[in-house]
């Protein structure tokens, strides 16, 4: 009874309410509250069957409807009681002693709030109070209305009758004598007391030794779900052996994995040796399975040993086996390196960040020496620097004309240094945005030689070369992408000169009205020098530094750091023709978010031919100032290789570039598909002639169910969750759709929802095609994020398989899955 005041519970045989007190005021609040006095043991993230149990064996008066004619009802309150076995619930008064039973067999489902068909609801009272029960009676489906006395007690009694029904499944379900003696072998073992209990500790450290993880707070609810005997009064806080049968059938046995079983199951117990070899072939769609291939899995997974011995896999091998890597959605080359290493840099997708320095927004959060560890933990392999004089003649690193923090170039370094292969052994990019004076040029220039040392791929341009070097050539060295001198000019006698300048931090531009935490004031002159007119943009003036050659442009460069530049030296884009034309192969340009996106529509078959040449960076555009990032599919779709993103700002971008980069054994680097790598190609991402040409895949998969869901962070009060899966796909714009498919919600249950929904799409060109699966809870107003998966399409296995959920920060979340099954078909284009 605790969350509920005397006002609320009207326990026993005393009501004195009318019928009319029977319209509780609408609250946000849908589920059970804690007493605020209860201590908080961390099982609030759910509503615990065993909680709504004892509320209902306490029994309560309820108001049962009687639907009379020309929809018109009549209400009678009376007393329900949930019998103390679980097996049923009474009410009474009726015309029988014990009162009338209903018991847990009869029922077929349970329905309340807004899982309530509209013609079920009775206006008069609230909807959140209201349950309706379908139960089998003489053959006849039968309906029995409720309302409760509060929004309480209709989740309580609608989340117990529903965990009842759940729980009847599996003590019902046909018995396996093999098993149930593993478990009696198993619960002997581990009482170690002999007294015929298991305590939380002895049943936690059970699951343990059969690999069966669960999170604590879910391991103790079930438990206690469990735990029937101190639900009656009797040994509270263990276990008999009947109850942990009970117990380990309800967090080991999936029914849709025990239908699964009995399609191929003759005895519909057990898989033999030739149906597990079947069911490999045919629904895992394994290639070339073999006895010897399908013994050994058995000999893995299956926990009983007189099945083992047999070659026979029961239902908790064959879950053990679906929840492995084996049955993984990811194909497990794809956690290898397993493609050609061996072609120039150009031919490759590069793992990319942005403004790597910062842990927040572009205006006033904080640069960080740990967000460059970050980002090379990752598999990054293209950090970027912005240089600017600093004191005490040491360059610093920060966005150039805001109020981010500064952290020592010579500090970074170390850092990069140290991390700079941790996550892969190709070649580190330290793309260079240089503001700093010469005498600040040559300290930075110090520093990258005396600490990199051998590590600074430094050694001089092969002019003999026609294209850029591979990656493999180039393992376990940091290359340094910047402005370069001519070869005449290094050669001067002078110890500086001039290139281009284009400075992209110049580009971040505020509109006129906004006011960033005082930046405007704090600027108050550089504002009065760019005052426009309302409504039109303006950028903030900008105070050249004293390295900038008189004529606007043009940056004054020092020889020591020009010379440490080589294979990626950066250059003013003109042309595409011009780039043909008059380019070096390691001559590479950079485009803002929306000059590559105008290119891209504009010419779009002439940019992918530029990439099979030549490397291009694209990175977010100037007005982006709280980190935000563009969706990289439009630059990959182009071939640009350096899509440059901000790390430092998950979500849905960062899900796709992750996802992405999931493939190749995360190493950075993934070798563009063939027609991205032909200097002769026609494709265009926006081309229907092309694409039309191309062979189509169709996908069907079937989004079966989900196992122990998280809670978002931002829905504490929530009780439980309401999960929903969405699914996208992100291509070339035909094969692009962020709302592909969104399944039905399914209603308090985040530990084990099931869905077994279909959907089916094509995909015209499935090398460049990603696909994301989402997680969300339903609410009122937003609904949250949970977790998701992203990958490319081609690494997705056949088959059942199950999906390891990812948090926003691209992060496992421990046991959470999502169980689908993915087919492939080609259809002739």
């Amino acid at each position: 009874m605790s969350g509920f005041n005397q006002r609320q519970v009207i326990m026993g045989n005393e009501f004195s309410c009318n019928e009319r007190n029977f319209l509780p005021t609408p609250t946000e609040n849908s589920t059970p509250t804690k007493n605020s006095e209860q201590e908080d043991d961390g099982t609030d993230d759910y509503l615990e069957a065993r909680d709504c149990w004892d509320f209902m064996c306490n029994g309560c008066k309820l108001i049962k409807i009687r639907r009379l004619k020309k929809q018109k009802h009549k209400g009678k309150k009376k007393y329900f009681i949930l019998d103390e076995d679980l097996l049923g619930f009474r009410y009474k008064p009726c015309n029988k002693p014990k009162g009338y039973k209903v018991s847990i067999n009869m029922i077929k489902d349970v329905l309340s709030g807004s899982s309530l068909p509209p013609d079920d609801i009775i206006s008069k009272y609230h909807r959140d109070c209201q349950i309706v029960i379908l139960y089998e009676k003489k053959n006849v489906l039968t309906k029995m209305h409720l309302v409760t006395f509060s929004i309480e007690a209709a989740s309580k009694w609608a989340f117990g009758l529903q965990a009842m029904i759940k729980r009847k499944g599996l003590l019902l379900s046909k018995p396996d004598p093999l098993r149930d003696e593993w478990l009696k072998a198993a619960f002997q073992e581990f009482d170690a007391d002999g007294n015929g209990a298991l305590s939380l500790t002895e049943v936690e450290n059970l699951l343990l030794s059969l690999n069966i993880d669960l999170e604590s707070k879910i391991l103790k609810m079930l438990f206690n779900e469990a735990n029937i005997q101190g639900i009656q009064g009797h040994k509270n806080g263990t276990l008999t052996k009947e109850e942990f049968a009970d117990f380990f059938k309800r967090i080991s046995t999936r029914e849709e994995i025990v239908i699964l079983l009995e399609r191929f199951a003759e005895n519909n117990t057990n898989l033999t040796l030739e149906e597990f070899k079947t069911f490999l072939s045919s629904k895992q769609l394994m290639q070339g399975v073999t006895n010897e291939m399908a013994r050994e899995i058995i000999d893995k997974f299956e926990p009983v040993k007189e099945c083992k011995e047999s070659a026979r896999l029961g239902i908790d091998g064959l879950t053990k086996f679906l929840l492995s890597d084996e049955g993984n959605i990811l194909i497990s080359k794809c956690k290898e390196v397993y493609h050609d290493m061996n072609q120039p840099l150009s031919h490759y997708f590069i793992a990319s960040s942005h403004n790597t320095y910062l842990l927040e927004d572009q205006l006033r959060g904080p640069s960080c020496v740990s967000a460059y560890v970050s980002a090379l933990k990752q598999g990054c392999r293209c950090v970027e620097l912005d240089c600017w004089d600093g004191e005490d003649n040491e360059p610093v690193i920060y966005h150039g004309y805001t109020f981010t923090s500064k952290i020592l170039f010579k500090d970074v370094i170390a850092a990069i240094k140290e991390h700079a292969f941790c996550s892969s052994p190709y070649p580190l990019i330290l793309s260079l945005e240089n503001h700093c004076s010469i005498d600040q040029q040559k300290v930075m220039a110090k520093h990258l030689v005396k600490i990199l040392g051998d590590l600074l791929f430094a050694e001089p341009i092969d002019e003999s070369l026609a294209s850029l070097p591979s990656p493999e050539s180039l393992k376990y060295k940091i290359l340094l992408k910047g402005k370069k001198l001519s070869m005449e000019k290094e050669k001067d006698d002078d110890d500086l000169g001039d290139v281009s300048d284009e400075d992209e931090a110049a580009e971040m531009v505020i509109q006129d009205g906004d006011d960033v935490d005082g930046l405007k004031r704090d600027k108050q002159k550089e504002k009065e020098k760019s005052e426009r007119p309302n409504g039109v943009i303006r950028r903030i003036s900008v105070s050249r530094s004293l390295n900038r050659g008189s004529k606007y442009g043009n940056l004054k460069l020092a020889k020591e750091l020009s010379r440490l530049v080589n294979y990626i030296s950066s250059v003013k884009f003109q042309s595409f023709e011009q780039a043909q034309a008059k380019n070096k192969f390691y001559q590479m340009s950079s485009f803002g978010e929306s000059k590559f996106i105008a290119l891209g529509d504009s010419e779009g078959n002439s940019f992918v031919k530029h990439n099979t040449k030549f490397l291009s960076r694209t990175y977010p555009g100037g007005i982006r100032v709280d980190s935000s990032n563009y969706n990289p599919q439009d630059a990959w779709n182009l071939g640009c290789q350096i899509a440059a993103l901000n790390y430092q700002t998950d979500g849905q971008m960062m899900d796709l570039y992750r996802g992405k980069f999931t493939d190749n054994a995360n190493c950075g680097y993934l070798l563009k598909p063939c027609f991205m790598r032909d200097e002769s190609s026609k494709f265009d991402p926006r081309s229907d002639s092309w694409i039309d040409s191309q062979d189509e895949t169709r996908v069907h998969i079937q989004i079966i169910s989900g196992q122990q869901l998280p809670k978002s962070n931002s829905s504490k009060q929530r009780k439980v969750i309401d999960p929903y899966v969405l699914v996208e796909t992100f291509g070339v714009p035909c094969d692009t759709n962020e709302k592909l498919y969104c399944t039905k919600t399914i209603h308090n249950n985040g530990f084990n929802p099931v869905w077994n929904e279909d959907l089916s799409f094509s995909v015209k060109v499935p090398e460049l095609a990603l696909i994301r699966f989402a997680v969300y809870d339903s609410d009122l107003g937003s609904d949250d994020f949970l977790a998701q998966f992203t990958a490319p399409l081609s690494c997705l296995n056949q088959g059942y398989r199950h999906i390891r959920l990812l948090s926003r920060q691209g992060t496992v979340v421990p046991n959470a899955t999502l169980f689908v099954r993915v087919t492939f078909d080609l259809t002739a284009g």
